[in-house]
């Protein structure tokens, strides 16, 4: 019988640090130590002083080159990571790291786990739009080597596996979908709003930093509609900054600000608001998974959006979406509840972990690593 792997959790940024990623990181790693209690998990995938050497360089070209993609660094690290491993039988979880996973992958067994392509996020983001063409073409093939030397690649939805197969060339077999968590602390029932208590007031919920991108502007604007026309409602904006907002603020609109999940008040704060929150409304133009679907529908709370990215990966039209139903209580009442049954089932990281360790347990049994 071979001896169990050792498996290591690498990603780009500190795994631990709630910050990093929006806290993605720290909920997978929570989940998979349930499931393996012995997994490694690297503070930084790259030396020290790297990540202030990255940030002058795209300083210094306006963001148009970005050493992430430095193929010989990468090389480096990958190698030097490698040896840590020599002779014995790992599996490296390499998350949302494209470009070091493409050469680490040469060398040991990857897990590819993240959430888009190089590709999509071309198309969507300034961020790498603005990268120059040496830039980009390097990240082009990053996302290819990554996707085709990992023994396995695992995307949070749909549309970026997709593109795994169609623009990448990666085999069916070798991708699957699952969907990723809420990043935050289990949501027990008793602390959830009961799907028959609520007002005449119609409370709708907007959570984003980026004003544009994730469709702020339609908010309010809805929500001046939607008020002309008697309808009571109240709008909680979340991220937002005094700029996005403005100064003339009407009635039914009252502004947070950005509340850190580090803070204790300001985490206790942004809870409330999703419990109370009769939709969460987030049309957002461009978006690949946001979290904060699953965490709304923790506390049964339903969506508003639209079917852009791999956001129809979490929200399903009448299960935890919206149509025509604020004014048939019923049909609220159920969407509600078929909210939180959408977390309970799939949209938690204990899910999501035990959905990978289904696909290691397989490449184990095939004999993969």
């Amino acid at each position: 019988m071979n001896r169990p792997p050792r498996l290591i959790f690498l990603s780009s940024s500190d795994p631990l640090d709630v910050r990093s990623f929006s806290g993605v990181l720290l909920h997978m790693v929570s989940a998979l130590r349930e499931v393996y209690p012995t997994m490694e998990v690297l503070r930084s995938s790259r030396p020290i002083g790297f990540r202030r050497f990255q940030r002058g360089v795209l300083q210094i070209t306006k963001g148009r080159v970005d050493p992430y993609y430095w193929r010989p660094l990468n090389r480096w690290f990958a190698r030097r990571l490698a040896k840590r491993w020599r002779g014995e039988r790992a599996l490296v979880i390499g998350v949302v790291n494209a470009a070091l996973v493409a050469e680490l992958a040469a060398l040991v067994p990857v897990l590819n786990v993240t959430d888009s392509t190089f590709e999509l996020m071309r198309n969507y983001y300034a961020t790498f739009a603005n990268l120059d063409h040496k830039t980009a073409r390097r990240a082009e093939e990053d996302e290819l080597h990554s996707i085709v030397r990992s023994i396995h690649n695992s995307f949070s939805s749909a549309w970026a596996a997709k593109s795994a197969i169609e623009h990448y060339g990666a085999p069916p077999e070798a991708v699957s979908v699952i969907s990723w968590g809420c990043n935050l602390d289990d949501v027990r029932l008793e602390d959830i709003r009961s799907p028959e208590v609520g007002g005449d007031e119609c409370r709708l919920l907007f959570i984003g930093g980026d004003w544009t991108r994730k469709g702020g502007d339609v908010v309010c604007s809805t929500a001046d509609l939607l008020s002309k026309r008697g309808l009571r409602l109240r709008v909680d904006l979340v991220g937002a900054t005094a700029a996005d907002v403005g100064s003339d603020t009407p009635a039914w609109l009252h502004h947070w600000g950005f509340l850190n999940k580090a803070d204790r008040d300001d985490f206790a704060r942004l809870r409330e608001l999703m419990r109370d929150a009769d939709f969460l409304f987030l049309p957002t133009r461009q978006d690949c998974t946001p979290m904060v679907f699953s965490e709304c529908n923790a506390y049964g709370t339903p969506a508003i959006t639209r079917d852009v990215g791999g956001v129809s990966d979490v929200i399903h039209d009448g299960i935890n979406g919206i149509e025509t139903i604020w004014l048939d209580q019923n049909r609220y009442v159920e969407l509600r509840r078929t909210a939180r049954r959408e977390y309970e089932r799939r949209l938690n990281w204990r899910s999501w972990a035990q959905g990978i360790a289904a696909v290691i347990q397989k490449l184990d049994v095939e004999g993969r690593f």
